[in-house]
């Protein structure tokens, strides 16, 4: 090799180093000084073995938009539901939330979400299960995982969002 060629690695070498630290100055800036992109402000899903969507159990996030829209904190519960409420304490009487994003509250805290609105009006206990980032078949294989777990409840409210969960199922 003759010295201009090791010039011009030395150059390409360099330019890539320079790359890569100015990308995790970048980083670490868009993390600080935007914490809405933060990967540990995002909640994190999963598909669970019946392919329901769900959230990872007992993970708390702090959500917002860089708008400053909303700024929230979301609590997965160990089945990983958006609930403080254990759904397998439900009883027969009591009421189960089947929706998505919209019933799930994303956006509101928890204690504003319309199931637990009503739940405060009818003074009887009702169990958030949406699901975020679903449709109808969404619904359905939540409430048939459910049910082969063993859950049995006779009230339930299906949440529509009728923009994104209505579609040709053909």
């Amino acid at each position: 090799m003759c010295s201009s060629d090791l010039l011009w690695l030395a150059k390409l070498v360099l330019l890539a180093v320079v790359g890569v630290v100015c990308l995790l100055i970048l980083e670490v800036a868009v993390r600080v000084a935007m914490p809405y992109y933060n990967p540990r402000n995002q909640l994190t899903l999963h598909r669970n073995e019946d392919g329901v969507v769900l959230g990872f159990p007992l993970q708390t996030t702090r959500q917002g938009t860089p708008k400053g829209d909303y700024l929230t904190t979301t609590a997965i519960n160990r089945h990983g539901y958006r609930d403080v409420k254990d759904y397998t304490e439900a009883g027969t009487n009591d009421i189960a939330v089947f929706g998505d994003s919209f019933s799930f509250g994303a956006g509101v805290e928890e204690v504003e979400r319309y199931s637990n609105v009503l739940e405060g009006r009818l003074g009887v206990r009702v169990y958030n299960l949406a699901t975020p980032a679903e449709d109808i078949r969404g619904y359905q294989r939540n409430l048939r995982s459910l049910e082969r777990r063993g859950w049995r409840m006779r009230h339930v409210i299906l949440g529509v969002c009728m923009e994104n969960d209505l579609w040709d199922y053909d």
